[in-house]
């Protein structure tokens, strides 16, 4: 079971102490745990994996960790529980890795544009794949919009990030509007119309002029006017390339506890050359890692060892018996019994 939850701007001594560690005090000696292990990282993710008895119902463990999380929730930072704890049915082995990234070296596509490939087309097909219980991609730069902000022109028109934050968090949202025409109404009033409100900021122009502050005299405090906006990745803690040094995209499946390989192996593959079909050209799909391929070269060993076994006995048994007929009994009793 794989518990996961992000403080956003936090260090790893920040993530460790105020939510990895809470979290794991409240999940440890959940029914039918074995052993659990958590991690903490620079970029403010946190991860619990919680291992459980062979045996054990998966939806009955999900369930049990899923009610010792809620009790701890409040106690977490409201960064924390706004973005909310994910709990997941996963097992820590990885079962297929893919890189993605460009076939042309002098002209790469940016992360930012694959990653926004993945997220469309393929995440969510691959979690639907029977078997699978995630899906972790590595280096991927989601598009947001960032923000920074100059300590100078703050102390000037007497403000904080504080302030900036507030004014972004009210005017940055969804506002329920009303109708015009709605009833009660006149009885020569045949229509009603939603009333719609520009909620959410959609561009940088609209982040630029986001209005922070306003001075005794009048004039308006925008955010350019204290910082700078630009359209960039979430987050750059992490990045990956390909054997040859270009800018990739990387891609981890893991399957769920107690599924068979094979099959979720196969379905994953089936939807990613569904999805490499429709790739813009100058965009490659490499397989990395396969647990499938080991998987079947095992299998073939144990068929190829159950095949000269067989014919080991059949010899072994015509030297002691010195008759074919006589050989023919216990080779047809062998495999009967």
């Amino acid at each position: 079971m794989l518990v996961s939850a992000n403080y956003t701007g936090a260090n790893a001594l920040s993530v460790e102490q105020g939510v990895t560690s809470v979290l794991e005090q409240q999940i440890n000696g959940v029914e039918g745990m074995e052993y659990i292990t958590s991690s903490s990282a620079s970029d403010g993710s946190g991860a619990i994996t919680v291992a459980f008895a062979n045996g054990t119902d998966r939806n009955s463990n999900q369930v049990n960790v899923q009610n010792r999380v809620g009790l701890v929730e409040p106690q977490l930072p409201e960064a924390v529980r706004q973005s909310g704890v994910s709990v997941n049915k996963a097992s820590t082995s990885i079962l297929l890795v893919y890189i993605f990234g460009s076939t042309d070296a002098g002209k790469p596509y940016s992360v930012e544009t694959i990653s926004g490939l993945l997220d469309q087309g393929l995440t969510d097909e691959i979690k639907r794949v029977s078997g699978v219980g995630d899906v972790t991609y590595f280096g991927n730069r989601q598009l947001a919009v960032r923000l920074w902000l100059n300590p100078s022109s703050l102390t000037v028109n007497g403000l904080t990030a504080s302030d900036v934050v507030d004014a972004l968090t009210s005017q940055n949202r969804l506002v329920p509007a009303g109708q015009m025409g709605g009833s009660p109404a006149a009885a020569q009033q045949e229509f009603t119309f939603s009333v719609e409100l520009q909620g959410r900021l959609t561009s940088v122009s609209d982040f630029e002029n986001l209005i922070v502050r306003r001075t005794p005299s009048g004039a308006l405090v925008r955010l350019k006017d204290v910082g700078r906006v630009a359209l960039g990745g979430e987050s750059y803690a992490v990045s990956s390339t390909d054997i040859n040094g270009v800018p990739s995209v990387g891609m981890a499946v893991y399957q769920l506890s107690g599924s068979n390989a094979l099959e979720d192996s196969t379905g994953v593959k089936n939807v990613l050359e569904s999805f490499a079909r429709g790739l813009p050209v100058g965009v490659k799909m490499e397989k990395v890692y396969d647990n499938s391929d080991f998987i079947d070269a095992s299998i073939d060993g144990v068929v190829a060892a159950l095949r000269e076994a067989i014919v080991l006995v059949v010899l072994i048994l015509f030297l002691f018996l010195q008759d074919w007929k006589a050989t023919l009994v216990p080779m047809i009793a062998i495999p009967v019994t």
